[in-house]
């Protein structure tokens, strides 16, 4: 699948404080993936598609913490299938 979504349709709200140490080091690991030429993430980023939003199209269920790295790290876009998956219902069951 080569699908890609721009990051600016996403919704993604934190539910938690992250800590920063781990945001500094998960930033240097998406870093260092992308300059070997490698994808971003290990673990791809869940996703659920949004109807009633003219502002988004997809909310992050799963991964908000690799999202919003990811976002910080200058990335414009995720591939379904690689970087992010669709889910429906609840993440918990389907991710």
């Amino acid at each position: 699948m080569d699908t890609k979504i721009p990051v600016n349709r996403i919704k993604c709200e934190a539910d938690r404080a992250y800590n920063k140490a781990d945001d500094m080091h998960l930033l240097a690991s998406i870093k260092g993936r992308i300059a070997k030429g490698l994808k971003p993430l290990l673990q791809p980023i869940a996703l659920k598609k949004l109807e009633d939003d003219p502002d988004f199209d997809y909310a992050v269920e799963d991964g908000r913490r690799r999202f919003k790295t990811l976002v910080s790290a200058g990335i414009t876009e995720i591939e379904l299938g690689q970087e992010a998956v669709l889910i429906d219902g609840d993440s918990e069951v389907n991710a």
